[in-house]
């Protein structure tokens, strides 16, 4: 995110019949000013849509 307010990681990882899901968001900041509102809006818009996403399964 703009002027590294905040960060956001999502990773997924498959070992053997475990499928691992790990989602850190992290803010470097206690409070924001409002010119980063738009930018605060469309990173939790990013975060909301990443965490929507379906994950297929399929089998082999």
């Amino acid at each position: 995110m703009v002027d590294n307010i905040a960060t956001f990681t999502f990773n997924i990882a498959q070992e053997e019949n475990l499928i691992q899901v790990v989602v850190v968001n992290s803010v470097n900041y206690s409070s924001v000013g409002a010119e980063y509102y738009n930018s605060l809006k469309e990173y939790t818009a990013n975060i909301v849509s990443k965490q929507s996403e379906k994950i297929v399964l399929k089998k082999k």
